[in-house]
């Protein structure tokens, strides 16, 4: 579902850095505004990670980059190892048509990493496929009911 040919992919650290720092700055946000406004953005349009977020980031980053052959070879996620980072390059096509919605996206990656017990074979892929399940299940908010009329019940039947 991501990239097609030549797409290197979505960072996995980035992502989840800026997820983490999103809601952090979310968090904070009434309290001090003025404060916020002067950190703001980086030159590259995103935003300026703590060291705290960015340690998070790697170490989801590095579960997860463990665990790349399993994930693409039982649930047809590809993450593709690029140095200290891991690219995503390919989600599993569930239900013909119908595509998660991005914002999601980090959520299930942090999940993935933090949430799945990776001792136990069982509850691992019970877990992997209930944190697929709940990636899946947000339909977009706009036409909500003609996605589910158009998209997903003729994909079902």
């Amino acid at each position: 579902l991501l990239g097609g040919e030549g797409s290197s992919g979505i960072s996995v650290r980035t992502l989840i850095g800026q997820a983490l720092q999103m809601e952090e700055e979310m968090s904070h946000q009434d309290e001090n505004d003025e404060a916020k406004e002067e950190k703001g953005q980086s030159p590259t349009g995103l935003l300026e990670v703590s060291e705290m977020n960015q340690k998070y980031a790697q170490e989801t980053t590095s579960c997860l980059s463990e665990k790349a052959e399993m994930l693409e070879e039982y649930f047809a996620i590809r993450l593709v190892k690029n140095g200290d980072d891991a690219m995503l390059t390919g989600l599993p096509e569930l239900l013909e048509g119908h595509v998660p919605e991005p914002h999601g996206l980090p959520t299930f990656l942090f999940r993935l990493a933090t949430e799945v017990d990776w001792s136990e074979e069982r509850p691992c892929f019970q877990k992997v496929c209930e944190e697929l399940s709940n990636f899946y299940a947000n339909v977009p908010t706009e036409d909500h009911e003609d996605y589910v009329k158009h998209t997903l019940i003729p994909a079902i039947s």
